[in-house]
């Protein structure tokens, strides 16, 4: 069957795909609308925390264990560290985070590993790039004398 996907004819095929990443989008817009950290913890701890677990999940990725993460943990951990990101680079991994959530939606650790991997990265460099900002910027209430 030339042309056809898992069955499907290939514009059956596409609108599925685009039907799935809108959803992706639209479900990543809403998560990232409601950011609000858990109760006596900070944006900043939650993306800490976040980063933790994708290290996490990457090192057991990397050493081939399986004491992987939940999948559920993985995407929040993903979602916060997307939350520094602008708006429509983030929704380009909307569809990994929406996976990760979707309990009927077979995902391989091990061949997000990658995509995960991006995202950790991508925050790592936003993250140097605004502390080397903040480093720069003039304190107003430093005072030499």
């Amino acid at each position: 069957m030339a042309g056809a996907t898992l069955g499907l004819g290939k514009d059956e095929a596409v609108t599925k795909r685009n039907k799935r990443r809108e959803e992706a989008e639209s479900f990543l817009v809403e998560v990232l609308a409601y950011d609000e950290p858990d109760e006596g913890k900070t944006d900043a701890d939650m993306c800490a925390a976040g980063l933790a677990l994708v290290n996490e999940f990457l090192d057991v990725v990397q050493a081939k264990g399986t004491d992987l993460p939940d999948r559920k943990d993985l995407a929040w951990a993903c979602i916060w560290l997307l939350t520094t990101d602008e708006p429509q680079r983030a929704l380009k991994r909307a569809e990994l985070v929406y996976e990760l959530v979707q309990p009927d939606v077979g995902v391989s650790f091990h061949a997000i590993a990658p995509q995960v991997t991006a995202i950790r990265d991508e925050y790592m460099a936003r993250s140097a790039v605004s502390y080397r900002a903040s480093a720069l910027t003039p304190n107003p209430d430093f005072d030499l004398f």
